[in-house]
């Protein structure tokens, strides 16, 4: 077992956090905490992009803000509340999820690499759609 060592404390420059390499692999392994980390930012980025751009298209087409509905970022949605109210434990609308009904209330997201990459397939099928035909998003 050898040891990796990285900057742990930001006020002793010299203080360096071990970690025995099995708990590294452990962590940055499909399912790891790291890779879970990754995939909830990631999850919480995407909507934060989408909350953006929805309400430019809004302005472009020149219709109220928040009109455009789309079900898979409505899902997303609930996923970030999860992580970000609730330290990734889901939160009760996540019973609503039209599209992503892989969680009940009180569930850890944990999106594992083939859940995730679903996200960005279905995402970026809407974005396909809705470039296509905007007013079948209208509501």
């Amino acid at each position: 077992y050898g040891r990796l060592k990285c900057r742990d404390d930001k006020h002793d420059p010299t203080h360096l956090h071990q970690v025995r390499y099995d708990e590294y692999i452990s962590r940055v392994s499909h399912g790891g905490r790291d890779s879970v980390f990754v995939a909830n930012a990631s999850i919480v980025t995407i909507f934060q992009f989408w909350e953006y751009y929805r309400h430019q298209i809004e302005n472009a087409l020149k219709i109220e803000k928040d009109s455009i509905k789309i079900p898979i970022f409505g899902d997303i949605r609930l996923l970030r509340n999860s992580v970000i109210h609730r330290r990734g434990k889901a939160v009760d609308e996540i019973a609503n999820c039209e599209v992503l009904k892989w969680f009940q209330p009180g569930d850890d997201i944990i999106l594992d690499q083939e859940k995730f990459g679903y996200i960005i397939d279905m995402a970026m099928e809407a974005f396909k759609t809705l470039e296509a035909n905007p007013k079948e998003h209208i509501c």
